[in-house]
């Protein structure tokens, strides 16, 4: 077993270390334009015309390029220059927001340094809260053997690795409790998986839905596969807006998002507790906003991480690569919560310690919710 272990180990490598070279090979043969100035420029006025939460956030943008547009000078370095892109963006604290030049990236938000090529790898998005642990959900909470399913291999982007992104199992009571980590885009297989973990948990009196330390990734497919079958009717869950103009004010008249029932199973009678933490973010917050419409859905454990905005990646004329925000995500009571995050209905907070003594408060006060929770009235 080691064995086998040690070669897919050594394959990993080799993969990892074939997209590198490919990466610089792709890298190095861009037109570059070395110029600090017009770079700068181009990077303050992408944001200035394009970025949307600039409102929310409380930020003079243009004094900040009154700040740091003096540091750069035709003899500022490549280096230099960097840096001085990152000191600008880390003032966004957004975290859909980077910068990223050959071997160095830089997220806003997140508190951390320029990350290398090899940290890069181990990054996965999520702060170090360690409030949450499926393994001790898996042995303590579990009846028979937590269940794992819809495996990704991942070596393009972060994070890097092989894994299942869902697990599932039977847990006192006939509950159904489901954990998912990302947000996959894969519409097919995501809506296979879950139709199989349905039919697993047929019978159920109710279902805990886990989104902790979700890294969130696109919502449809699991809207369309898993939200929707505990939805009872047409209900508008969230209002987007695009930036539209140049003021920062400027937006596109809102476009409404509605989660509709699914016609095949309908599940709107039973209850659900949604688990969420500061690590739920992105699309799992996007789905935490239209479970939250659904008067069947209790939201059990801590706010959300609070950014929920598309995105959009481009270049500089230099080849580096930054990422922005470009839309305004209300919910349908126009409340926007971006770096806010979306509040539970209930509070309960894990700590380090209660997951290093084996307890789970969250999904406990979960547990005793949807036990002693009546049919839910769908008004």
């Amino acid at each position: 077993m080691a064995k086998v272990l040690s070669k897919k180990k050594r394959i990993f490598i080799i993969l990892i270390l074939l997209v590198a070279v490919v990466g610089f090979l792709i890298y190095i043969s861009i037109p570059i334009v070395n110029d600090p100035i017009r770079n700068f420029d181009y990077l303050w006025q992408s944001f200035d015309r394009y970025y949307s939460n600039f409102e929310c956030k409380d930020i003079d943008w243009k004094e900040l390029y009154s700040c740091y547009r003096d540091k750069v000078t035709p003899m500022t370095t490549n280096h230099e220059l960097y840096e001085i892109m990152v000191d600008l963006l880390k003032h966004l604290n957004d975290k859909h927001v980077y910068i990223h030049r050959f071997n160095q990236v830089y997220f806003s938000g997140y508190e951390l340094p320029i990350l290398s090529y090899f940290q890069i790898l181990k990054f996965d998005f999520r702060l170090p809260l360690k409030d949450f642990s499926i393994n001790l959900i898996g042995k303590k909470y579990i009846n028979g053997k937590l269940k794992k399913a819809l495996f990704v291999r991942q070596l393009h982007v972060p994070p890097f690795g092989f894994r299942h992104i869902i697990h599932y199992g039977w847990l006192d009571n006939g509950i159904g409790y489901i954990h998912i980590s990302e947000m996959r885009k894969e519409r097919e297989k995501t809506e296979k998986t879950i139709e199989k973990i349905l039919t697993y948990f047929e019978g159920a009196r109710s279902y805990i839905i886990d989104i902790r330390d979700n890294i969130g990734g696109y919502a449809g497919p699991i809207e369309e596969s898993l939200a929707r079958k505990f939805v009872d009717r047409r209900r508008l869950w969230a209002l987007s807006y695009t930036r539209s103009g140049p003021e920062h004010t400027d937006f596109s008249k809102p476009q409404q998002k509605f989660i509709d029932p699914d016609g095949d199973k309908n599940l709107s009678h039973t209850p659900v507790v949604l688990l969420t933490n500061k690590n739920t973010q992105s699309a799992a917050e996007l789905f935490t906003m239209m479970m939250d419409v659904l008067p069947n859905v209790t939201i059990v454990g801590d706010t959300t991480m609070g950014i929920f905005s598309d995105t959009r990646v481009e270049k500089l004329p230099n080849g580096w690569e930054y990422r922005l925000s470009i839309m305004k995500t209300t919910d349908h009571k126009s409340g926007w919560f971006e770096g806010k995050g979306i509040e539970p209905d209930i509070l309960v907070e894990n700590s380090e310690d209660d997951i290093k003594r084996g307890v789970d408060r969250v999904l406990e006060k979960a547990i005793d919710l949807v036990t002693s929770r009546p049919t839910p009235n769908l008004d």
